[in-house]
């Protein structure tokens, strides 16, 4: 990420992970922002149309934009609004199949529109791998798919310097 300014979302019921942000400067990011979302209270209010909107503008000067779960549908919609690189990992983009009552997010949606990688851990129970393959030859998307040997829902954090290493838009 030398020389790039990242955003990263967090997943359901996450929130903001320092350790990404070391990493990512560490590897050369010249600034990484990430801020707490509390996805429950954003359906709530409404269906995470302020969210998207907000998620757009605070990416407008980002170069790479990242997402793990639900930060991965959160990221795909805001980089292909903005036409920006973005990396996935383990991401909860088939909404209709997620276990939790967040769906499609009241907002304009556009594929296809973003240089997309997506990250599958192979061990990841929360999400299985063909819900993300299957949306993606559904919607006939367009990505480099690869998948992490070892790696559960949530990334350790070697598992994520080694995505950020492997990926393209380094």
């Amino acid at each position: 990420m030398k020389n790039k300014k990242v955003i990263f979302f967090h997943g359901y019921g996450g929130e903001p992970i320092p350790q990404v942000t070391e990493a990512l400067k560490y590897l050369g990011a010249s600034d990484v922002v990430q801020t707490h979302i509390n996805y429950d209270y954003e359906w709530a209010l409404d269906k995470g149309k302020s969210l998207f909107e907000r998620s757009v503008s605070e990416s407008k000067d980002c170069d790479v934009i990242i997402g793990l779960s639900m930060g991965g549908y959160t990221a795909h919609l805001v980089a292909n609004k903005l036409n920006k690189d973005c990396i996935i990992i383990n991401p909860g983009i088939d909404r209709m199949r997620s276990r939790v009552h967040v769906k499609d997010f009241d907002c304009e949606t556009e594929i296809n529109n973003c240089n997309l990688e997506v990250y599958l851990g192979d061990r990841d129970m929360q999400i299985p791998n063909y819900y993300t393959t299957e949306y993606l030859d559904r919607y006939g998307i367009d990505a480099r798919v690869e998948t992490i040997k070892g790696m559960e829902h949530c990334f350790n954090m070697n598992e994520f310097v080694e995505i950020i290493r492997m990926s393209d838009f380094n």
